[in-house]
């Protein structure tokens, strides 16, 4: 990348804010992933949960990392100490897309669900893993969400086709792809020679069907 930058390549980093140690000088259009990870657990712990797991495959990016770093800023913040035994996350061997996300979702359920003082609730790091999950508690004769509430991050075109719908936190993608279209246009035109723009957007919480009040 540092070679197309030095050609003067206009890029703009897009989902993933620019990082220090990128040491190149690029815009970035990103979410407030630390937000997303609040979003999610806020919502579990208004509703009554305590026991709240997250569901996620290795934390290697920045975006995992502000996701989780939000679920347990929030729960800390509620007083609820987070229980390492309720944060799952793995990998699978092979490569890594859509497929692995259901997979680990639905391998991370299952893991989660059937411990003694199962979580009352799941947050899945994005909405494959979410849709994995419910199959993994549905392995387990468990209902969404009558027996488990579970929410996803993105708000993907299938969330709202699940059944039932799934909660979600929306990324807005479509103002994301945009401001990242206008800021490239800019820099090609020559209207902006200034140093890089690090947009970072709001996400919003889209409540449906697969969460409720936790059961007494």
């Amino acid at each position: 990348m540092a070679a197309f930058v030095e050609h003067g390549l206009s890029i703009v980093a897009f989902d993933r804010q620019a990082q220090p140690v990128d040491d190149l000088p690029i815009d970035s259009v990103t979410v407030d992933n630390v937000l997303a990870g609040r979003l999610a657990t806020e919502h579990l712990l208004n509703l009554g949960h305590r026991r709240i797991g997250f569901v996620t495959g290795p934390v290697r990016t920045v975006n995992r990392q502000g996701r989780l770093e939000g679920y347990r800023k929030t729960l800390a913040e509620f007083g609820v100490a987070p229980d390492p035994d309720l944060i799952w996350e793995k990998a699978l061997d092979k490569g890594f897309g859509d497929t692995e996300g259901v997979e680990l979702g639905r391998s991370g359920a299952q893991e989660l669900l059937s411990k003694p003082n199962r979580p009352t609730a799941l947050i899945a790091i994005n909405d494959m893993y979410a849709f994995g999950a419910y199959a993994g508690a549905r392995d387990l004769g468990l209902r969404v969400p009558n027996d488990i509430s579970i929410v996803g991050i993105d708000d993907g075109v299938l969330a709202q086709v699940v059944d039932p719908p799934l909660t979600t936190v929306r990324q807005p993608l479509c103002e994301m792809t945009q401001a990242a279209v206008d800021i490239v246009i800019s820099r090609i035109e020559g209207k902006d020679d200034g140093p890089p723009h690090h947009l970072v957007m709001k996400p919003e919480l889209i409540v449906r069907q697969s969460t409720t009040q936790v059961r007494s």
